[in-house]
């Protein structure tokens, strides 16, 4: 469950950091991140998070790899 959680505030976190946060100003109507986008918000999120026991935690979720992220990504898109 804390896995499901943590990438959708990356998601929304990465959608911040790069401008296209708010859904009621036009100029950021296409709210979308590309993978690497969001791989890198995960990746800045959990050191601003957890720091250095960042991998430590990803482990106990079972994030091992970018592919364990995307399935998180396609099951959270399938429950909406």
């Amino acid at each position: 469950y804390e896995a499901y959680e943590f990438v959708s505030d990356a998601v929304t976190y990465t959608q911040d950091r790069l401008g296209r946060g708010d859904p009621d100003d036009a100029r950021t109507a296409d709210r979308h991140v590309t993978g690497a986008e969001l791989l890198r918000g995960v990746c800045d999120l959990a050191v601003r998070e957890f720091g250095m026991m960042a991998p430590v935690v990803f482990r106990q979720w079972g994030v091992n790899t970018t592919d364990d992220v995307g399935a998180v990504v396609f099951n959270l898109i399938r429950v909406q």
